[in-house]
């Protein structure tokens, strides 16, 4: 089975047809307003509404009160990002309360960090392992080491994020047991603005992993 793609930072509806298009199963419109990538609710609404056939939206958040989550449900996106620090508790209350799908990031750094997404596994629908930083809450364009995902048995829904490109995604598959991948700056010529050419070249890539062709 072909790893799922989430093409992240989505700003115009082009953007998500090309990504559809060219088998990504998800798109994630990015709700946190220190992101270079950030839209308001209704712009982000404008995209959702528009037509699409298997391709769905993901919202991007940060430590996100009820009230916006509301917001993102009215708007009819179903699918949670909870990337700053929320805990178990606060991820199993959103996802039973707003009957959402919730995807929880986790700065990966140490094994200390994989224990606690398995913690975090139990009660969310997806684990997003991205590179830990203290400060920035994802969005770095950098890699961690995937090697520490390699080394730990880890039976859980995870998708790896992080400084991929059409140029390494390949390798990030091949190193990890990942069941899906998650591109940003990877897919932009400058910072926040995609490019069609670099999201049909990065899915193509994934393609050839555990898809439709052999690593």
């Amino acid at each position: 089975m072909m790893p799922f793609i989430k093409i992240c930072g989505i700003r115009k509806y082009e953007h998500v047809r090309t990504a559809e298009a060219n088998g990504a199963f998800w798109y994630g419109l990015v709700f946190h307003k220190k992101s270079p990538r950030h839209i308001d609710l209704h712009d982000a609404k404008k995209i959702v509404q528009r037509p699409t056939s298997i391709i769905s939206p993901v919202a991007v958040t940060v430590n996100p009160n009820e009230s916006f989550i509301k917001d993102l449900k009215e708007i009819g996106i179903d699918n949670i990002q909870l990337h700053g620090n929320e805990t178990l508790e606060y991820c199993s209350y959103l996802k039973n309360k707003f009957n959402v799908k919730v995807f929880k990031g986790i700065g990966l750094e140490s094994e200390k960090d994989i224990e606690l997404a398995k913690k975090y596994s139990k009660i969310v629908d997806w684990i997003i392992f991205d590179k830990k930083d203290l400060i920035i809450y994802g969005g770095t364009g950098e890699s961690f080491n995937w090697n520490i995902l390699d080394k730990i048995d880890i039976n859980i829904n995870y998708i790896i994020s992080g400084g991929l490109t059409y140029k390494n995604v390949l390798e990030a598959l091949n190193t990890t047991s990942a069941k899906g991948v998650d591109v940003s700056s990877g897919v932009e010529t400058t910072l926040g603005n995609k490019s069609e050419d670099l999201i049909k070249k990065f899915c193509k890539s994934v393609k050839l992993c555990r898809g439709e062709e052999h690593c």
